[in-house]
């Protein structure tokens, strides 16, 4: 009878941790997936002719953007190191993490682009287009290096896209 009450007492407690190591299970991998939620980034609504002003807007809300990617991978890398997650799930979710993050500044850079070919088109005057070009050289740099840096990228482009809205 011992042996019996043992058994009953044994199986009971293993079955509780099974439905425990499940719903730990479970409450990672909804972790992860909340984590490796990836928005993808649009042109502003108001863009709607290409005139240095909207050029030099969109730019800047884009370099915005570009170190608020950087900042939510930061927060997003912080709390998969917080241990709530399974191995698998938190390796998965840094890649994940990571790979939004790239994909977010490429799609600002495949956005702007054009933008950029139809300014430049549009600039007739030889030095307004060296600014041009040159501000948007260091908002390139800056959207694909922006890695918190003591914000010298972000200054350099700052200095940059001066030049070319104040000319």
């Amino acid at each position: 009878m011992k042996k019996l009450l043992l058994g009953v007492i044994v199986v009971t407690l293993l079955s509780g941790c099974a439905q425990m190591v499940e719903e730990q299970n479970q409450r990672s991998n909804k972790t992860k997936l909340s984590l490796i939620e990836c928005s993808e980034p649009e042109l502003d609504q108001n863009y709607s002719d290409n005139t240095k002003a909207n050029f030099v807007n969109q730019l800047n809300s884009f370099a915005d953007s570009a170190a608020s990617f950087n900042a939510v991978e930061s927060i997003k890398l912080r709390t998969v190191r917080l241990g709530t997650m399974n191995d698998a799930d938190a390796k998965e979710a840094i890649s994940g993490i990571i790979s939004c993050t790239k994909k977010q500044k490429n799609k600002v850079l495949t956005l702007s682009q054009p933008l950029f070919e139809k300014r430049k088109e549009l600039t007739k005057d030889k030095t307004e287009k060296e600014y041009l070009i040159s501000a948007y050289s260091e908002w390139e740099a800056y959207v694909k290096n922006n890695i918190g840096n003591g914000g010298q990228e972000r200054a350099k482009y700052d200095s940059a896209i001066s030049m070319y809205k104040n000319y």
